[in-house]
């Protein structure tokens, strides 16, 4: 089986509306792929695909390429739960919830051709879970909540409960008898049952099946006989039964997200989506043959080729054909990936680590405007943090530390690799000015690392300590570590390290970063950004216009130390006794002529708004408010763009660039 993996700019322009900082644009470069609840075919190449995310997009080619097309209506953090095609009216559905709120919309698939995307809200607000169509204009249709059925006769202007809440909770799936349209069975979190009175009664329909299965999925094959997915196996009722049978053998995955008809020879013939990839039943052999594996499979849809589309959790959309046997990605426009670490510049190689992508965990480049996953000996890491230099890139993992020489010309991978501290769990990198020594930390302390030598060395004093970040002055020495509400600090030549202070309490701390002589310390808290001018002796809360609330990450960019001098002159933020502290212009090395800072420190705070400010400034400005989750950040040396790292939508790419209008431009570039 061929599997092709798509190498793609994945770049999607949208314009937001951000205080006090006017329209800004920003990119959503991937890398391709993500996670997805639903698909749907309709019509003439058109297909959709909806994400955990809550991000909607169409194809208009077969899935070749992506459009988003998520209506500005969505509410954060929902779910594209389901999606159906009712040919008779041309129309789709989609169901889009969270855990407490659902939204029933729907819109003609002539708009989804054109890109204009306009829906006719259906139902707000109800925790909707599952949905069901009859085939006549206007169609029935069947809502399922959390508690009780709801249904409309007239194509949604006017909708009726069920009497009857059903005897389980969360009605999971439903589906419409093909011979008896009155005859209604719903999937609960527990076992399934079936109405002909619109729920003014239930009757339980479970005999044969285990208990306490929660029936993901109710399907009717091409022989009117009912299938059901569940958390543990996949059931078959036929028409004349009134007990399940278990059809199990060959399945290599428990857990059915959806079933479909598989569209072969026989009518029997069942496509079932699992935690454990893609599964054909052939009714003639009465057992289940596996056609992609280690794929975690949500839902399955089909063109009028025979050409499967799946959605799958962690690796994009797929496609599959029969014949020959083959397996393809079709995430070009997809950018709904979980990039976690970031390095390198869009300028040159951005280097990020995927997690939550299941097989396509592990690091990716971009380069030349496309995105390629490098493949490494250990497959499925996830990489906590990313250091490059010109010569090599550091990645720390699940697995302990991976070092990677790159190409003296364009920077990219080679075959020579090594790893270090193999089996332990690393969070965070610290590389020293040497381009070799490593400061790595994890669950089990701090680790300094000779990645030439190999030699390997426990910091003393800390193997009690969980350290999620390590940051060291280069120029005094200081060295620093932040843990689960608490900062220590070790002074150069004493072995004791001691407990800093802090102006609050705070339950993480998950990011160091100064200037290189450490006369700006700041720290990312869960009680929000911290400061220090005095070297790391003492630290205040950061104000000046930003906003209350944690601070997901931090990152400063900073100028070498020697560009652009000028003269001294004091820039640190007063401390709350109304005495100041911190940098020398001068001695830093930060100001040019024209009177302008060169360097910058941005936050990313955990209402996902990003704000910066110069190093010699007091007052924050926001840049951008994302409409979406968000949780780290990166400014490249030398760039004009500020990378976000989103956990379902890619890597974001804010353009940055400050002007001063007492400078020269040729002082700015």
């Amino acid at each position: 089986m061929a599997f092709k993996a798509a190498s793609f700019l994945i770049c999607v322009i949208i314009a937001l509306a951000a205080p006090a900082a006017g329209a800004i644009e920003y990119s959503l470069l991937g890398p391709p792929g993500g996670s997805f609840k639903s698909i749907e075919y309709c019509r003439d190449g058109i297909l959709l695909a909806g994400g955990f995310n809550g991000r909607l997009y169409v194809s208009t080619h077969y899935g070749e390429f992506w459009k988003d097309i998520t209506p500005a209506s969505l509410t954060r953090g929902m779910t594209v739960e389901q999606i159906t095609f009712h040919p008779t009216t041309d129309t789709v559905y989609f169901v889009f919830r969270d855990l407490r709120r659902g939204l029933l919309i729907r819109t003609s698939v002539d708009q989804l051709r054109s890109g204009v995307f306009t829906p006719d809200i259906l139902m707000p607000e109800l925790p909707i879970r599952s949905l069901a169509l009859s085939e006549e204009d206007p169609p029935r249709i069947f809502v399922g909540t959390n508690e009780r059925l709801h249904y409309s006769f007239n194509g949604g202007r006017s909708w009726k409960s069920a009497e009857m809440q059903l005897p389980n909770t969360e009605i999971e799936s439903l589906a419409i008898d093909p011979n008896d349209p009155d005859l209604l069975y719903a999937g609960s979190w527990q076992r399934p049952f079936k109405t002909r009175d619109f729920g003014r009664t239930w009757i339980p329909v479970h005999s044969g099946m285990a208990p306490d299965s929660d029936v993901f999925t109710l399907f009717f094959d091409t022989g009117d006989r009912l299938w059901a997915g569940t958390c543990g196996h996949a059931y078959r009722r036929d028409s004349e039964s009134v007990s399940w049978v278990k059809k199990r053998i060959g399945l290599k995955g428990k857990r059915i997200h959806c079933l479909a008809h598989a569209g072969r020879n026989s009518h029997g013939d069942v496509l079932a989506g699992t935690e454990n990839g893609l599964h054909l039943f052939r009714d003639a052999a009465d057992a289940w043959m596996q056609i992609i594996p280690e794929v975690v499979v949500h839902d399955i849809t089909k063109d009028e080729h025979g050409l499967l589309y799946i959605a799958t959790e962690g690796s994009g959309v797929m496609r599959y054909r029969f014949d020959p046997p083959e397996t393809e990605s079709m995430n070009s426009g997809l950018d709904a990936s979980s990039p976690g670490a970031m390095t390198g510049s869009l300028e040159s190689v951005l280097w990020t680590g995927l997690v939550y992508q299941h097989a396509h965990n592990g690091l990716w480049r971009y380069f030349n405007r496309s995105w390629s996953r490098v493949p490494l000996d250990c497959n499925g890491i996830n990489i906590r943090s990313l250091i490059s230099t010109d010569r090599y890139l550091f990645a720390a993992t699940s697995n302990g530390v991976f070092r990677m020489a790159l190409d003296p010309v364009y920077h990219l991978e080679t075959d020579d690799r090594r790893w270090f501290l193999k089996g332990k769990t690393i969070k965070t990198m610290y590389l020293e000015h040497d381009g070799v020594t490593l400061l790595v930390g994890g669950f089990d302390g701090i680790y300094q690392v000779n990645t030439e030598t190999g030699h390997e060395v426990l910091y003393y004093g800390t193997s009690e300590i969980n350290v999620n970040c390590i940051w060291k002055c280069p120029v005094t020495g200081l060295l620093m570590a932040g843990a689960e509400g608490a900062l220590f600090r070790l002074e150069p030549g004493q072995a004791k390290w001691e407990r800093a202070a802090l102006p609050a309490e705070v339950a993480r701390i998950s990011r160091i970063t100064g200037t290189r002589d450490g006369a700006q310390i700041y720290l990312a808290t869960s009680s929000g950004v911290m400061a220090s001018y005095d070297n790391g002796c003492r630290f205040t809360q950061a104000t000046g216009n930003l906003p209350d609330g944690s601070c997901l990450d931090i990152c400063l960019r900073e100028n070498t130390p020697f560009q652009n001098k000028s003269r001294a002159e004091d820039i640190g933020e007063p401390f709350a006794d109304g005495s100041r502290s911190g940098g020398d212009g001068e001695k830093n090395g930060q100001k040019n002529g024209a009177g302008r800072i060169e360097g910058q420190v941005f936050v990313l705070l955990g209402d996902h708004s990003v704000y910066w400010r110069a190093l010699s400034e007091f007052s924050w400005e926001i840049l951008v408010t994302l409409p979406f989750d968000s949780w780290s950040i990166h400014a490249p040396p030398g760039a004009t763009h500020v990378c976000v790292g989103t956990p379902a939508n890619g890597i974001v790419a804010l353009p940055f660039e400050t002007h001063d209008a007492s400078a020269p431009v040729d002082a700015i570039r």
